[in-house]
């Protein structure tokens, strides 16, 4: 039996992933398609599939629109078995689809039917879920609705932050690789139907949804600053006009304090404990200020608001 011809789209650590599985089985990687160097910051997690394919004599197109004529020419003159699209943020179009004589599969950080759309990653982490899965499913015209080829769930340790929530995927991601691969040189392909009647949907998050509102609990400061943190834009509020990064805290039990909402009400070794509504306190343990200049990153100092811009006050 011939061995199945694929393309692999993506750029991202998902897509490193998928790389090193293709390379490791009977399936026939014939060309990689990810974005150009320049274009790194568009992802948080940029992986450079260049450097990767070279020592394998790998093709190669950096293109940052995988719709264009000149890139879906050269898919189709390939005559791939299976489009795999892992780590693209963008969407494919029909006429690239229609080059995969067998069908085009992606891969989502849910347990599709539910958590179907954007920004998945962050909202597993805001919903509170205390389990997950990741998705190999057949990309078709809906919104994540295509049958499902591999699915892999597992549990999540309480105050799971981001960097942790992506190793779990990547974990989840090269078995699921692995066992389907083997399934396609063998000439099987699974794929089980979606149940419509149990889809739930995730709204696109952008960077400014990061903003911490004070007046929350601190568990929810906390999902919030564990969901967007590095490698994400990470979650932000003001101090002295400057705009602050909170990359990572922890909700903490502090008596006898009396503070206003968004108030640093004590500074211990360098952590900040701000006050959040219900009389929760937040402790800031790293944090980032914003436009300092050559003078670096200042402190916090005193016992300062922290807020909107312009709304930042001195207590």
């Amino acid at each position: 039996m011939r061995a199945p011809r694929i393309v692999l789209i993506g750029a991202v650590e998902s897509t490193r992933v998928a790389f090193e599985a293709l390379l490791d089985s009977r399936c026939s990687l014939e060309l990689a398609i990810t974005l150009p160097i320049e274009r790194s910051n568009m992802n948080s997690d940029f992986v450079d599939l260049v450097s990767l394919a070279a020592p394998h004599g790998i093709d190669v197109i950096a293109a940052a629109d995988a719709n264009s004529e000149a890139v879906i020419e050269r898919v189709r003159a390939l005559n791939p078995d299976f489009i795999f699209v892992i780590g693209w943020s963008r969407l494919v179009g029909a006429a690239l689809c229609a080059c995969a004589g067998k069908g085009v599969l992606g891969y989502h950080p849910a347990p599709l039917p539910e958590g179907r759309g954007r920004s998945a990653l962050a909202w597993t982490i805001l919903l509170g879920m205390e389990e997950t899965a990741g998705t190999l499913f057949w990309i078709d015209e809906g919104v994540d609705s295509g049958a499902v080829a591999a699915q892999a769930a597992f549990p999540l340790p309480a105050r799971m932050d981001l960097p942790g929530l992506i190793d779990l995927h990547m974990q989840a991601l090269r078995p699921m690789m692995d066992d389907l691969l083997v399934q396609l040189a063998d000439g099987v392909v699974p794929a089980k139907i979606q149940d419509a009647s149990r889809a739930t949907y995730f709204a696109l998050r952008r960077p400014e949804d990061g903003w911490i509102d004070w007046s929350g609990s601190a568990l929810a400061v906390d999902r919030l600053v564990r969901a967007v943190t590095r490698p994400y834009p990470g979650a932000f509020t003001f101090y002295a006009g400057r705009q602050m990064m909170v990359w990572r805290g922890e909700p903490v039990e502090i008596a006898g304090w009396h503070a206003q909402i968004g108030q640093v009400f004590q500074i211990v070794d360098g952590s900040l404990y701000v006050r959040c509504g219900g009389d929760g306190t937040y402790r800031i343990d790293d944090y980032e200020i914003l436009g300092a200049g050559d003078g670096g990153s200042p402190v916090v100092k005193g016992q300062p608001r922290l807020g909107r811009r312009g709304e930042e006050r001195h207590a």
